[in-house]
C-alpha cells in the first residue's frame, strides 16, 4: 500500500478530486466519528457530489458526520492512492470546531472526542501517513498563535467571559429605529438605495415583521425611552400602520417621524395620513410630543419637487394647528437653498431660533420658517456627511476625504461627547443611544455589530441590554468611546483606524472599525488588559478562559502586536470561512484595491489563486447577486444568523 500513497499540496485539477477528509479538533480534541454498521473509528468525510464544490463538501460532510455547525476548515493537503481510487484524489482539510449541534439523521451513530487517535481507526495506513503532514502544516502556521485563528478565539471570549463592573446607563434612552429598508420614493442619491420590495425576497432581512414590531414596541417599553425617532434609510410610510401602533402603544417623551414626504404628493394620501398621525396622538390622552420631521433638500427636491412639503403645511394649517403636542419640523442641509426658496415660494418669513432649552443631539443650526398663516416651523439644518461605501483611502489627502474626517470628528465630540453610544442629560444622567435595524439587530449607535448580534426576534429586552454590556468589546464602546477604540487598533491596523472614519457612516463605524476579527481579538484583549489596570477586571475573572487567551492577555502590549504580525490571516482567510458567492469574492478585491485592507502581495496572490480555484469557477459555486450596493451594505450589518433561521422556519412550517 505504501508505494501507491502520494501526498502533495500542489493544486489539482478539481475533476480529480472525489473525496475530502476533515481532521477536525472540538476544544483541542480530535473528533471522530463511528458508523452504525461499523466498529472503528474515523474522521468525517466521504465523496463529492456532481456539481458540488469541493470546500461545500468538507463543509457538509463535517456537518452530517458530526453535527458541527460553527467551525474554521482549511485545506491542508491531496493524497491519492492509485490502486484503490483509479489515480484520483482526496482533498485533505483541517478544521477547528466552535459549535456542536445533535447529530443529524444519517449513518453515523454517534461522535466520541480523542486525545490521540484510538487503536480501531477505520484507516490506520492511511492515517499514519496523512495526520503527520497535518500536524507539521498545523506547527508551520503556528496554530498557537492565536492570531492566526481569530474567529475561533474570539467567539471564546464572548461566550466566555462576562465584564465585570458594569457602569450601566440608567438614564433616559434615545432608540432610533427602521421600520423598513423599502422606500418608492427612488432618489438617485439615497445611500441606503432603498427601491420597492420584490415578492420573492425575504423579507424580514429588509423590514420588520408584525411580530417584530411587536418585539420593538416591548423592548421600547422596557428601555426607559426619553426620545424615539422612527427613521428614514427606507420610508416609514411604507409601513403607516407601524407608526400608528408605535404612536398608541409606546411609552416615551417624545417621537420623531423622519419621512420624505413623497406620499404627500397626493393631497389625498397626505390628508389620510396627518389624520391617522393626529387621532393616535389625541386617542392617548396624554402630554407626548410627536413630531413630523420632513427632508427637504435639493437631493429629495430633484426626484420629488416640494410639493408634498407644500401639502402637509397647508393640512396642517388648515385642519390641525391648534393640536399642540403634534408637531412639523423641517429637516434639510446646510448650504442648500431648497428650504429659502420654498420660504419665498410660500410668502413666509424666516426668523431666528430662540429656544435654548437643552435637547437630546443639539443641532446648532436652527430657525424658523414663519407661514404666512402664522405657523411656526422649525428648520434644521445638518453637516453633510461624505458617506460612501467606495470611498477611495489610497487618497488620504483629498479636499473630500480631509473634510469626511472633519465632520467625523466635529459629530463625534460637539454631539455626543466623544461617545456615539450614549446620551448625557442637562440633568447629568446618561442614556444608552440605541439603534434597530429594519432586520431586528439591536445595537447602541456606533457600535461593533458583527460578531455580538443581539436581534428582537430571538432576544428579550433584558438579554439586549446584557449582551450589550456583558461583551467587553461592545461594552467599551459603551464606556470609553470611539477614540478609546481607534486608539488600540491603530496600533495594529491602521487601514482600519482610517477606514471606520473616512467611510463616513457613523452609525456602523464601530462595523468598520472592527471587521476584521483579527483586529477585533486584539483589540479585546488589550481592552481587558486596560481594565486588569484599572481595577475593573481581576485575574480570578479571566477563569473560564482557554490557556491561549489567558497567555495573550498575560502578555504585554508588545508581544501582542508581535504575534498580531507574524499570523499570516487576513480578510479574505475570513471571507473563506463562509460560502460567500462571487459577487462578494469581487467586492473585497475592489476595496482591497481602495486601501480598506492591509493585505500584502503574497497574502492577495494567496486569495486570487483560492478565487480562482475554487469561487470563480462556474462549475464550483454560482454567481449570485448581482447588487453591489445591496452587498456592500448587509456587509455592514448582517441579520443575526440564528433570527433569520427561526424566521425561515415558520415560514416554511
Amino acid at each position: 500500500m505504501e508505494n501507491h500513497i502520494r501526498i502533495t499540496q500542489d493544486i489539482l485539477d478539481s475533476e480529480r478530486i472525489h473525496a475530502t477528509v476533515i481532521f477536525a479538533k472540538y476544544n483541542g480534541k480530535w473528533v471522530l466519528s463511528k458508523h452504525k454498521q461499523k466498529d472503528t473509528w474515523e474522521f468525517p468525510g466521504g465523496r463529492v457530489e456532481p456539481n458540488e464544490n469541493i470546500y461545500d463538501c468538507a463543509r457538509r460532510e463535517l456537518y452530517e458526520e458530526t453535527g458541527a455547525i460553527e467551525f474554521y476548515i482549511e485545506p491542508i493537503c491531496f493524497y491519492s492512492h492509485e490502486m484503490e481510487n483509479e489515480g484520483r484524489t482526496t482533498y485533505v482539510f483541517f478544521a477547528d470546531i466552535k459549535v456542536i449541534e445533535k447529530l443529524p439523521s444519517s449513518e453515523i451513530e454517534k461522535i466520541e472526542l480523542f486525545d490521540e487517535l484510538p487503536d480501531n481507526t477505520t484507516y490506520p495506513k492511511k492515517y499514519s501517513y496523512i495526520l503527520p503532514r497535518v500536524m507539521e502544516y498545523l506547527k508551520k502556521h503556528d496554530r498557537n498563535n492565536i492570531y492566526q485563528s481569530p474567529t475561533l478565539f474570539l467567539r471564546e471570549l464572548q461566550e466566555q467571559f462576562v465584564m465585570p463592573s458594569q457602569k450601566r446607563c440608567e438614564g433616559k434612552s434615545v432608540i432610533v429605529v427602521f421600520f423598513t429598508k423599502i422606500c418608492k420614493g427612488g432618489c438617485e442619491t439615497c445611500f441606503f438605495g432603498s427601491t420597492a420590495n420584490k415578492p420573492s425576497e425575504f423579507t424580514e432581512a429588509k423590514e420588520l415583521s408584525d411580530e417584530g414590531l411587536d418585539k420593538f414596541i416591548d423592548f421600547v417599553n422596557a428601555s426607559n425611552s426619553g426620545y424615539l425617532m422612527i427613521s428614514g434609510g427606507g420610508e416609514p410610510f411604507e409601513k403607516p400602520q407601524y407608526i400608528i401602533k408605535t404612536i398608541e402603544h409606546v411609552m416615551s417623551d417624545k417621537i420623531v417621524i423622519i419621512t420624505s414626504g413623497y406620499w404627500a404628493n397626493s393631497i389625498q394620501l397626505c390628508e389620510k395620513h396627518l389624520c391617522s398621525l393626529v387621532n393616535a396622538v389625541q386617542k392617548r390622552g396624554d402630554n407626548i410630543e410627536v413630531v413630523l420631521r420632513v427632508s427637504v433638500d435639493k437631493h429629495h427636491a430633484k426626484k420629488l419637487g416640494t410639493s408634498g412639503i407644500e401639502n402637509i403645511i397647508r393640512t396642517i394649517e388648515e385642519k390641525y394647528a391648534d393640536i399642540p403636542n403634534f408637531i412639523l419640523q423641517i429637516h434639510t442641509m446646510r448650504n442648500d437653498e431648497t428650504v429659502p426658496e420654498l420660504i419665498i415660494q410660500l410668502e413666509g418669513l424666516r426668523l431666528p431660533y430662540t429656544d435654548k432649552s437643552i435637547e437630546v443631539h443639539k443641532n446648532k443650526n436652527r430657525y424658523v420658517f414663519k407661514t404666512k398663516k402664522g405657523m411656526q416651523i422649525v428648520v434644521e439644518e445638518a453637516k453633510l456627511f461624505y458617506s460612501l461605501m467606495k470611498q477611495n483611502l489610497t487618497e488620504k489627502e483629498s479636499e473630500r476625504l480631509l473634510k469626511a474626517k472633519e465632520v467625523f470628528f466635529d459629530d463625534l465630540v460637539n454631539n455626543h461627547h466623544g461617545i456615539f453610544s450614549q446620551v448625557r442629560h442637562g440633568d447629568g444622567t446618561f442614556g444608552l443611544d440605541y439603534v434597530i435595524n429594519y432586520n431586528g439587530n439591536v445595537s447602541t449607535w456606533g457600535n461593533y455589530h458583527r460578531e455580538n448580534i443581539p436581534n428582537l426576534y430571538i432576544h428579550s429586552p433584558s438579554q439586549i441590554r446584557d449582551l450589550l454590556y456583558n461583551d467587553v468589546i461592545s461594552y467599551s464602546f459603551i464606556d470609553k468611546g470611539f477614540n478609546f477604540i481607534r486608539g488600540i487598533v491603530n496600533e495594529i491596523n491602521p487601514c482600519a483606524a482610517d477606514r471606520a472614519v473616512l467611510i463616513n457612516i457613523r452609525d456602523y463605524s464601530g462595523s468598520y472599525l472592527l471587521e476584521e476579527n483579527k483586529t477585533a481579538l486584539y483589540f479585546g484583549i488589550r481592552a481587558i488588559q486596560t481594565y486588569i489596570r484599572e481595577n475593573k477586571i481581576s485575574l480570578d475573572d479571566l477563569n473560564l478562559l482557554s490557556t491561549e487567551l489567558q497567555e495573550a492577555i498575560s502578555q504585554g502590549k508588545e508581544l501582542n502586536i508581535a504575534a498580531y504580525n507574524h499570523s499570516d490571516f487576513t480578510i479574505f482567510n475570513q471571507l473563506a470561512e463562509h460560502p460567500f458567492p462571487q459577487g462578494v469574492w469581487d467586492d473585497m478585491f475592489e476595496l482591497a484595491k481602495l486601501g480598506h485592507y492591509d493585505v500584502d502581495a503574497n497574502q492577495l496572490l494567496k486569495a486570487i489563486n483560492y478565487y480562482t480555484n475554487q469561487i470563480k469557477n462556474p462549475r464550483n459555486r454560482p454567481w449570485t447577486n448581482s447588487d453591489q450596493h445591496e452587498r456592500l451594505l448587509n456587509k455592514l450589518n448582517p441579520m443575526n444568523a440564528s433570527a433569520a433561521r427561526l424566521i425561515r422556519s415558520k415560514l416554511t412550517y
